[in-house]
């Protein structure tokens, strides 16, 4: 399984949490999961794409470009 498919697992769970604890836990997991994919990934579409996950998870989202 690649990183962007534990990243897009991982974004589906941050949207089932019911508690502030669990939505932190999977927040600090994406945020590391997406540093490390960002690391290795040279995909220009997929580092934007994991950027934008990184940034969702951050709640800095930026708008669309």
């Amino acid at each position: 399984m690649s990183a962007m498919d534990e990243i897009r697992k991982g974004v589906a769970a941050l949207g089932a949490t019911t508690t502030d604890d669990e939505r932190a836990v999977v927040r600090a997991a994406l945020l590391h999961l997406g540093g490390q994919a960002l690391r290795m990934t040279r995909d220009p579409a997929e580092r934007k794409e994991i950027a934008a996950v990184v940034d969702r998870a951050r709640g800095t989202e930026r708008p669309a470009s």
